[in-house]
């Protein structure tokens, strides 16, 4: 019996991320990880912000609704960094998340503070779904206002659906906050990859103290 083996490419240079993000997965994924010269030209300090890359820590709990999970108090702090950004001059800004749930959350409290949300066709089928089933909240009412010709606009994405893209600023909810210190998929390695490897420039992340441990 013949078998066919596939050959395996593991990637040796990277050209996207500036050194300090790069760390992320090189110290957990990818350790020969090698940065091209042009990352090498990026600025250390983000405008506005005292470094490229950060962490920022709280204990809000999470909830899970409709079979997804939330926490709308990260998604709050969230929203204020995003409006922060977009006071600095930051153009390409994108929020990630793990959970559609916490999407949805999102996309709501950014419209309602006037920024416009794009997500991606994958993304905007499954919150259709999603807000199909939750007929009667009027917190998940799928909406939009017309605000995409103005700057305030920021791509938002579940971190399977955002595979193959990037941004020169990227956020992160990683939403996950409970008594078992239960981190569910983020411990998966190829979605904390993606989830990692998105930023250009600047990445912070929210996180709860019990997610520390998956970086």
């Amino acid at each position: 019996m013949q078998c066919n083996v596939a050959p395996v490419v593991t990637l040796n240079t990277q050209r996207r991320m500036s050194r300090d993000v790069c760390d992320l997965i090189r110290w957990t994924i990818y350790p020969t990880l090698e940065d091209a010269p042009n990352v090498l030209q990026y600025p250390a300090v983000l405008r506005g912000f005292s470094h490229s890359l950060w962490f920022l820590d709280h204990s809000f709990q999470e909830s899970d609704k409709d079979g997804s999970k939330t926490n709308a108090d990260e998604a709050s702090m969230v929203v204020e960094l995003v409006q922060y950004a977009l006071r600095q001059g930051f153009c390409d800004v994108a929020v990630l998340t793990p959970y559609l749930g916490q999407l949805v959350v999102l996309r709501n409290e950014l419209n309602t503070k006037h920024v416009w949300t794009e997500l991606g066709e994958k993304d905007e089928e499954d919150v259709l779904e999603l807000d199909t089933r939750s007929v009667g909240d009027d917190t998940k009412q799928p909406y939009r206002m017309a605000m995409k010709s103005l700057k305030n606009c920021v791509k938002l994405a579940t971190v399977d659906n955002f595979q193959g893209n990037e941004a020169e600023l990227v956020i992160v909810s990683t939403v996950r906050s409970n008594a078992r210190g239960s981190v569910g998929f983020l411990k998966i390695l190829n979605r904390v990859n993606v989830m990692l490897s998105r930023a250009k420039h600047g990445r912070p992340h929210e996180q709860h103290h019990i997610s520390w441990g998956i970086y």
